[in-house]
């Protein structure tokens, strides 16, 4: 029984060595199951490759990261056995009010920002600068209604989850000795590092800082999940209805040039008064619930005080006569402690380690750079967005075994 019971006790939070991990594993893993994925469809099919076999390459383009990061994250959890749901903030007590408005916080920043990624795509393409997943392949999953809904379950999903998982709950949540400022901070460059996306890297760090921010004044990643989910499905099912039609933009006039900027500084600023927003309704709501239990305290506090006074007065009679006996043996007790009390204090003075023991001792988090978990991760992290992008401009990885 001892055995079983010291199992099963959790530590309840993350750290930084936590979260630097978590990182690396994160970069690590879903590309080395990738390759060996590559490698096993070149050998396999080799340059006859069919749509069918496009296909079911793509969904593994998918699928076979979210489960190399979902493996990585219950390493990083039982290494340091966690309380799961305590860890990673999976509290589903939400507010319904604050959750409406970070459905609308994700609606504003995708469409806010969808303008100036588009115009990013376009001067990159210019460049010579190729995606890696083009909306062609991604439409290529979800052309008919059964591959939509199996899209948003494997696309818009188990990514919100993992992700979730990964980014809020591990990453954020070990950062929290950091300072609020630096633990979103790294959060969101470490998201913004791990998709390796050129043209979403200014969108995908100001994403990542909001959903950040949600989990930490929130108290919950399950906001942030609806978010993360809703956000990817609003682009699958765009796409699914407008049957991947594309609209070409002339850059050649300034307005459609200044507008994207326009839209994603508009965005910004709509975001930040939102977030104001869900803190006020959660300020009032924990004002609302502290009334209540406070209402409930004084409540039961009334009915004993009722109970109190009918036993108090005979308590005080027998009180009266009980001290009347102890006056006259704390009279002679008072003198010997006296006595007592000034051998200790000049004890007190000439012993060293009772002065070290008063004074106080301040624990300063380690700065993360000084970290070498965290730092090793974000350098790995910069390291691979460079060549990940750099590779890009001249060809892609993933029709070198294919072609």
């Amino acid at each position: 029984m001892l055995k079983n019971s010291t199992k099963l006790k959790r530590y309840s939070v993350y750290d930084e060595n936590s979260s630097g991990l978590m990182f690396l594993l994160a970069l690590f893993v879903p590309s080395i199951l990738m390759f060996f994925v590559l490698l096993a469809c070149g050998g396999i099919w080799g340059k006859d490759f069919t749509t069918t076999h496009k296909t079911f390459y793509y969904v593994l383009c998918f699928l076979v990261p979210q489960i190399g990061m979902l493996a990585s994250f219950f390493f990083v959890s039982e290494r340091k056995k966690v309380n799961y749901a305590k860890a990673n903030q999976i509290n589903f007590k939400i507010n319904i009010w604050a959750l409406a408005i970070v459905v609308v916080i994700g609606i504003v920043c995708l469409y806010g920002f969808t303008p100036l990624i588009n115009w990013f795509d376009h001067v990159v393409e210019g460049w010579g600068y190729k995606t890696s997943m083009s909306n062609d392949m991604i439409y290529s999953l979800i052309n008919s209604p059964l591959k939509l809904i199996a899209g948003l379950l494997y696309i818009a999903l188990l990514p919100a989850i993992v992700e979730e998982l990964t980014f809020r709950g591990v990453i954020t949540n070990g950062l929290k000795k950091q300072g609020v400022v630096t633990q979103i901070a790294l959060s969101a460059v470490m998201f913004a590092l791990m998709h390796q996306n050129l043209q979403q890297l200014i969108y995908q760090l100001f994403l990542g800082a909001i959903m950040a921010y949600i989990t930490v004044r929130c108290g919950s990643i399950i906001y942030t999940m609806i978010l993360h989910f809703m956000n990817n499905a609003v682009i699958l099912i765009v796409s699914y209805a407008s049957k991947n039609a594309t609209t070409t933009v002339d850059y050649s006039n300034a307005w459609n040039v200044i507008s994207p900027f326009i839209f994603a500084i508009l965005a910004i600023g709509v975001v930040i008064g939102l977030l104001f927003l869900i803190d006020f309704i959660l300020k009032k709501s924990d004002a609302k619930q502290k009334q209540n239990k406070l209402g409930s305290v004084t409540q039961s506090a009334q009915s004993e005080e009722t109970e109190n006074n009918v036993t108090a007065n005979l308590k005080q009679n027998n009180a009266e006569t009980i001290s009347n006996l102890a006056v006259s043996e704390n009279a002679s007790a008072q003198k010997d402690a006296e006595n007592s009390s000034k051998q200790n204090v000049v004890e007190e003075k000439n012993d060293p380690k009772e002065q070290t023991e008063k004074t106080p001792q301040t624990n300063k988090p380690i700065p993360f750079w000084k970290n070498p978990f965290m730092a090793i991760a974000l350098v790995a992290g910069v390291l691979m967005w460079i060549v990940t992008v750099v590779s890009n401009f001249k060809w892609y990885f993933g029709c070198i075994f294919l072609v």
